[in-house]
């Protein structure tokens, strides 16, 4: 007995010890008394690193949570924080947001791994990839194909609007020939001739790049009354976090670079900041403040009312540089071919087609997209208008990797065609959509498989296209069937469920081999407690028009 009560104890402290290990086991891991440095550099075309910050979380060899740390000092390069974790860490995550996630420098998650001891990297705005040297802080372009003789470029940082130049120095080639420029407009910003730089408490000065702040007294909502110049004033708002900082008393202290100046003349207390440094960029909230030694006071007072620095322009101002260009093109541009954008001082672009797949060019209005079956042939129509090709690949069965080709013909309004005589029922088909490179170092076509995207039957997991006669599924009386036709669609009321769960439970009133399945959806007169209407009925009751199903499909098995 004593043995056997030995033996129990014994199991229990070793089992005590094995989960104390499992505690300490992360701790040695990351090596207790160790520490782990990273350097980090940042770059923002504009310089407005005002409330910039990074996440960082440790992610092996053991994950932990994140933490928010400050860039701390100025490089040649940008901004720069030095990050030391605890322990021995070899890879982490890093995001770049701004305040308290107010917004994301690049919408994915990226990771520093292959870390020893410490690690330097470099990071520039908008720019996924990591550097492990200083790489050159070209600024980057975006573009996009937005009609059939227009490509809109946006820059990241404001280029100069050139005099009697028709290109404004942009070139565009399609497979290295160069695509014939008409003209390049600057877009310019929005003009408000109402707009009135006192009562908003700013206005864009310089073509655009400095930002005048004025506090005018008696002037827009900001009950400043004052006329003597006297007062010290200044500017407060995201771009300073609120203009102050807290003294060793505790009290609020503001900043002098934010302290304005009174102008006679004028009659107002104004100060210029140059747009895109110092955090003052389109977009941030702002206030005054006034301060007279030991306390301070809001123009306009209490929350909710701050001004915020938009992009508006009376007319009046002549404006000298924009981050946004219009190219119309001399011949008509396609959606499938990959234009280089490029203009010196910027890094070269692939346009990418938008705007232009709206045109009623590539509308197509036929009801014959994906497999059109009979027992004679099927036809197959596939809308793509930004593939170079498309071939089909025909399969006997869901399982075999033995396929047949056939290339498909490009058609109208975007589509692909294909017409296969002969009874094709039972075979499964798939599409190859050959694209071009939207990539500046690698021209390479790109391939991709996939199901027909008008898919109405599938094989397991959406691999492959189903070739059937809807004949053969079609519920007895189906040609007959009506729907809800309504006058105007915002008059649909709209009802969301799962097949399964809108009438598995006991309680629906449904008979149980109905419960769970679509024939659920077919059964009338049901109740449940209380002699509530249920299934289809209570649906009716509501006034429901229609009804989104949900999941009904096959998927995700293996």
């Amino acid at each position: 007995m004593v043995k056997k009560f030995e033996s129990k104890r014994f199991i229990s402290l070793l089992m005590v010890a094995l989960f104390i290990a499992t505690l300490i086991f992360p701790i040695s891991i990351l090596g207790a008394g160790e520490k782990t440095t990273l350097i980090i550099h940042y770059y923002r075309y504009n310089e407005d690193y005002q409330g910039w910050n990074l996440w960082i979380w440790p992610v092996e060899p053991v994950g932990a949570e994140g933490k928010a740390y400050e860039f701390t000092s100025k490089d040649d390069f940008g901004v720069k924080a030095v990050v030391e974790l605890p322990g021995k860490v070899t890879k982490v995550g890093i995001i770049v947001r701004k305040g308290n996630w107010e917004a994301k420098d690049v919408a994915v998650d990226r990771f520093i791994s292959g870390i020893s001891g410490s690690k330097e990297v470099w990071l520039i705005e908008g720019e996924e990839q990591i550097y492990t040297s200083q790489p050159q802080k070209t600024p980057k372009m975006t573009a996009f194909v937005d009609g059939l003789n227009t490509i809109v470029v946006k820059l990241a940082k404001k280029a100069d609007i050139l005099s009697n130049n028709k290109t404004q120095g942009f070139k565009v080639t399609a497979f290295y020939d160069e695509v014939p420029i008409k003209n390049v407009e600057p877009v310019l910003p929005k003009i408000n001739k109402n707009f009135k730089p006192e009562e908003a408490g700013y206005e864009l000065i310089d073509g655009g790049t400095k930002v005048r702040f004025i506090l005018k007294p008696g002037a827009g909502d900001f009950k400043f009354t004052d006329t003597s110049g006297k007062l010290e004033v200044y500017v407060s708002g995201t771009m300073n976090d609120w203009g102050g900082t807290a003294s060793s008393e505790g009290k609020y202290k503001p900043l002098p670079a934010w302290k304005m100046t009174w102008n006679a003349q004028k009659g107002y207390y104004e100060l210029v900041k140059e747009l895109g440094k110092d955090g003052v960029v389109i977009g941030a909230k702002f206030k005054f403040t006034s301060w007279d030694g030991t306390s301070a006071k809001w123009y306009p007072d209490g929350m909710g009312n701050d001004k915020v620095i938009e992009e508006l322009y009376t007319g009046n101002e002549k404006i000298t540089k924009v981050d946004t260009f219009r190219i119309t093109t001399v011949d008509e541009l396609e959606p499938q071919v990959p234009y280089l954008i490029s203009k010196e001082g910027f890094k070269p672009t692939i346009a990418q087609p938008r705007n232009i797949l709206d045109n009623p060019k590539y509308y197509y209005k036929g009801n014959d997209l994906g497999c059109t079956y009979t027992k004679a042939y099927s036809a197959f129509r596939l809308w793509a208008p930004t593939a170079i090709g498309v071939v089909m690949r025909l399969y006997d069965d869901y399982k075999t990797t033995k396929y047949k080709e056939y290339e498909m013909e490009q058609s109208v309004n975007g589509t692909w065609y294909l017409k296969i005589n002969g009874d094709l029922k039972g075979k499964y088909y798939q599409y190859e959509v050959w694209h071009a490179s939207n990539s500046i170092t690698d021209d390479t076509i790109r391939k991709y498989v996939v199901p027909d995207p008008y898919s109405r039957a599938t094989s397991a997991n959406s691999e492959r296209t189903l070739i059937f006669d809807p004949k053969d599924t079609n519920p007895v009386g189906w040609e007959k069937d009506t729907f809800v036709t309504l006058k105007n669609q915002e008059d649909a009321i709209i009802y969301e469920t799962h097949v399964r769960d809108f009438t598995i439970d006991d309680s629906s009133g449904i008979i149980p081999e109905y419960r769970g399945k679509y024939l659920g959806f077919t059964q009338t007169g049901t109740k449940g407690p209380n002699s509530v209407k249920t299934g289809i009925d209570h649906l009716k009751e509501l006034g429901i028009t229609h009804v989104h199903l949900l999941p009904k499909s096959y998927v995700g098995s293996k």
